[in-house]
């Protein structure tokens, strides 16, 4: 069990010393973190870096977890098969192959390593994507008393960091605030890549002022000497529950507490702020949006489900032609093996001696044989390059959706960008879209047109389009006061000192 152990010294500063044996770790009921700890403490806690990876396959695991996905296709494992029935009946007596080896495995290796680099190439994607945000950088408080901040790269975010977050800017880590830029101390968050709700949610910060109202800390400056402990649950991945206690060294008795109201998560975005900081509690594979998440999994697209359930049904009926056909040589065997000398059926019967010398090598299969002989005559029944069709169309088809102008997001400059090929198989096949709400499909975007506050006009007047639309006595009514255009209405409130502070 780890202990904490908390001295003032002649400074009146909070000492942690740290009999460190477990600390923190799951056999403990709770996690403890240190505020703004020391690079010898970092060292000894060790809660991991803030790097998060999606991607499917790395060096060692590229070849072997690759063929599982090809042979998860029943195309390819009936290739493998006939392959192998070519091989035994080509170098064995057990049967005779119609058809050399090569004539299947050269084109079966063929559709392997096509698929094998589509994939490849898809999941260097997500390595490229990986490494875009793992990189991105973010502002830590340094320790000086300043109030100055320091560039690190979201993966090198430790736990106990001060993060300091600028409105619009992505959430690096899980965070519990501790003060913001709003005279309310509250902030705002935007969680869509989270739970897919574009509308904004308050967050406030740790209740540390007097009487447990509000924050104490309105400046950076203010934050930058500050010691403590934060003491939470264990990582979890409830997004709507957190619960723990923050201590400062200035109040060493004074217990603050904290939920999940005081919680910003990894991946939602700051909104409507100038600035807020908080201490990381949580960083990379610990923060609730990736303990949401799952790896990239091994499944099969709808079209390949339906694909695979075809082949059966062709294999079914190859088969059953097969043992027909087997059936049919037996019996025709039966019947005319006597003059079928030029076949090698009865070669010591021949009336040529070139006939009765090349016979004299000929295997004489078993009947059980011939049923396996007719599988490798009827193997195109199937087409091997079945699915190297289907890859390259669906290929084909994730590089139009990359393109898609209308897809395209301006203001960010991001297009639309499709990891998965096989994603375009599924997109076609969706009939219906139930949305809870229309914010949904609208993105919640509502553009000022017009407005009167105290008999005065903002906004452009209306078109005659517009105008139509309105009841009779509305579009005819005569403004009375002239129309403000809206840039001059934004101009006239920034400069007002009684306006908000964002628009």
């Amino acid at each position: 069990m780890a202990e904490e152990l908390e001295t003032v010294d002649e400074d009146g500063c909070l000492s942690r010393s740290l009999a460190l044996c477990g600390f923190g770790g799951p056999s403990e009921p709770h996690r403890t973190v240190l505020l703004q700890p020391t690079e010898a403490e970092r060292n000894e806690l060790n809660f991991g870096d803030n790097a998060v990876y999606t991607y499917k396959y790395n060096i060692v695991t590229y070849v072997p977890r690759s063929l599982f996905e090809q042979f998860r296709r029943l195309a390819n494992v009936y290739f493998l098969v006939i392959s192998v029935l070519m091989v035994l009946g080509t170098y064995t007596t057990l049967f005779d192959s119609p058809l050399t080896p090569f004539s299947t495995v050269i084109p079966l290796i063929f559709v392997l390593l096509v698929t094998m680099v589509k994939e490849g190439i898809e999941d260097i994607g997500r390595h490229r994507a990986d490494h875009e945000v793992n990189n991105r950088e973010v502002q830590i408080l340094t320790d000086g008393g300043s109030g100055s901040t320091t560039t690190k790269r979201w993966i090198d975010v430790d736990v106990g960091d001060f993060l300091v977050i600028h409105d619009r800017e992505e959430i690096a880590a899980d965070v519990v605030i501790l003060a913001t830029s709003d005279p309310a101390d509250v902030c705002y968050v935007e969680t869509s890549n989270i739970d897919g709700e574009t509308n904004l949610k308050s967050r406030k910060c740790a209740p540390t002022g007097d009487n447990g109202v509000g924050s104490r800390f309105q400046t950076l400056e203010s934050l930058a000497n500050i010691r403590g402990v934060c003491e939470c649950e264990h990582p979890s991945a409830d997004i709507h529950h957190f619960q723990g206690n923050v201590t400062l060294n200035d109040r060493p008795g004074d217990q603050v507490s904290v939920d999940a109201a005081n919680l910003m998560l990894r991946g939602s975005t700051m909104r409507n702020t100038r600035w807020a900081c908080g201490v990381v509690v949580y960083t990379g594979g610990e923060t609730k949006i990736v303990m949401n998440s799952s790896d990239p999994p091994s499944k099969l697209s709808k079209m390949e489900s339906i694909t695979n359930t075809m082949v059966w049904i062709i294999l079914f009926a190859q088969s059953v032609l097969s043992a027909i056909s087997t059936v049919a040589f037996v019996i025709w065997q039966s019947l005319f093996e006597d003059d079928a000398w030029y076949l090698c059926e009865s070669g010591k019967d021949a009336p040529l001696a070139l006939f009765v010398d090349n016979c004299d090598n000929a295997s004489d299969p078993h009947e059980i044989g011939q049923f396996f002989t007719f599988i490798i005559l009827y193997n195109n029944f199937i087409p091997i390059s079945l699915y190297v069709t289907i890859e390259l169309v669906l290929a084909t088809q994730a590089l139009f959706l990359d393109w898609d102008l209308d897809m395209y997001h301006e203001e960010t400059d991001t297009p639309a960008l499709c990891r998965n090929s096989a994603a375009c198989a599924d997109l076609g096949m969706i009939e219906y879209i139930f949305s809870d709400k229309t914010g949904t499909l609208t993105r919640n975007v509502m553009e000022f047109r017009r407005c009167s506050v105290a008999s005065r006009l903002y906004g452009a007047p209306p078109e005659n389009e517009e105008a139509a639309d309105l009841p009779e006595d509305i579009a005819a009514a005569k403004p009375t006061a002239p129309w403000v255009e809206t840039d001059e209405m934004v101009t006239a409130a920034r400069s007002d000192d009684r306006s908000a502070e964002y628009e």
